[in-house]
């Protein structure tokens, strides 16, 4: 097994999807062109993002290498020289999570030469031995917190790359999924539950204004001390879907019984205020195309990452709309409070 070390080169994007082609192949992690030379290697960038948690301030990684994994040999990027991060030739890099949600991204390596073929596994290294190596600093106490991972780092799916292929793939960490608290030793943990690696090339983007109205038009939300806090949007895959079904943020480690049938979302956005335009806005990039139901809650506060905790999705009734991504498209939804059915389509 050889193994490759390259050099890191990276570069700041913050981009809209309406310019930018984005991940989560609809043929898996083997799409390719018919134009592809196989003789040639194929070029990789690399991105991360994420979604937002509403409760912290900062998330930062301090990643240590990147490395792909195939039958062909591994390919280790191990040297980071990211000017947006002030980083020269660096052993390592430390990324605020928080710095790049929804649509944004930070590209960490591009057009590297990589051996065409299937590599099974994208592994990130992530230092979490020191306290300062990986933290997060929770918004309402002010107080930084270690961040840790089980082993050395992250193990994620992997990617297909065809000869003379020019790709680009985003790690999107769902931090909403992902990093749970764990009181036994007062830190978080992020492991690989809800983290993707999406194909730029075929995703899609779903964006929408959430109307105020519904931050508090519920009993059980109008007597919130802050009517802006506690609202989120949930992403569930499929249409039909049974509206008992709809459930919180869960795992299969859940301390609490979970409903049978009961079904986690794929992806969960905060309501965030765009104070340029006077509106509320979710955004979700890097997602497959296909069909999805999305679901706002005006009471999110006890979501915990692990846990069902039996929170009432939707909330207000009947906030759930259809809608269908395709890819390489950026698809509008706005949640209105005067709601003509329940799962209207976008």
């Amino acid at each position: 097994m050889t193994r490759t070390t390259l050099p890191l080169v990276a570069c700041l994007a913050l981009l809209a999807l309406a310019t930018l082609p984005l991940g989560g192949c609809t043929c898996g992690f083997d799409c390719s062109s018919d134009d592809d030379d196989d003789n040639s290697p194929a070029l990789l960038s690399l991105g991360v993002s994420d979604a937002l948690p509403e409760d912290l301030s900062e998330v930062f990684i301090q990643v240590e290498s990147i490395t792909l994994r195939g039958t062909q040999g591994d390919v280790t990027v191990d040297t980071f020289s990211v000017d947006e991060l002030d980083a020269v030739d660096e052993p390592y890099i430390r990324v605020d999570l928080l710095d790049y949600p929804g649509l944004q991204q930070l590209i960490v390596f591009s057009d590297q030469a990589v051996e065409p073929g299937r590599y099974s596994e994208l592994f990130l290294e992530i230092s979490a031995s020191d306290f300062n190596d990986s933290t997060v600093l929770e918004r309402d106490s002010g107080a930084t917190k270690r961040l840790r991972v089980d082993g050395d780092g992250l193990t994620l799916p992997g990617m297909t790359l065809a000869g003379g292929e020019d790709a680009t793939y985003t790690v999107e960490f769902e931090l909403a999924r992902a990093l749970s608290y764990v009181e036994d030793d007062d830190s978080y943990l992020l492991s690989e539950e809800g983290i993707r690696v999406v194909n730029n090339s075929d995703s899609a983007s779903l964006v929408g204004t959430v109307d105020e109205a519904l931050f508090d038009a519920s009993p059980d939300c109008d007597g919130k001390s802050e009517p802006t806090e506690g609202n989120r949007v949930y992403l569930y895959q499929g249409h039909d879907l049974d509206a008992q079904d709809l459930a919180d943020v869960f795992n299969d480690d859940s301390s609490t019984s979970v409903p049978e049938g009961a079904l986690a979302p794929f992806a969960v956005d905060t309501v965030r205020e765009n104070a340029g335009r006077g509106t509320w806005e979710y955004y979700f990039g890097f997602l497959p195309a296909g069909d999805y139901t999305l679901a706002f809650t005006c009471d999110s506060a006890g979501d915990e990452a692990q846990d069902y905790d039996g929170l009432d999705i939707p909330l207000p009734t009947g906030q759930r709309y259809q809608v269908s991504l395709s890819a390489g498209t950026q698809t509008d939804c706005d949640l209105v409070s005067d709601l003509d059915s329940e799962d209207d389509s976008c």
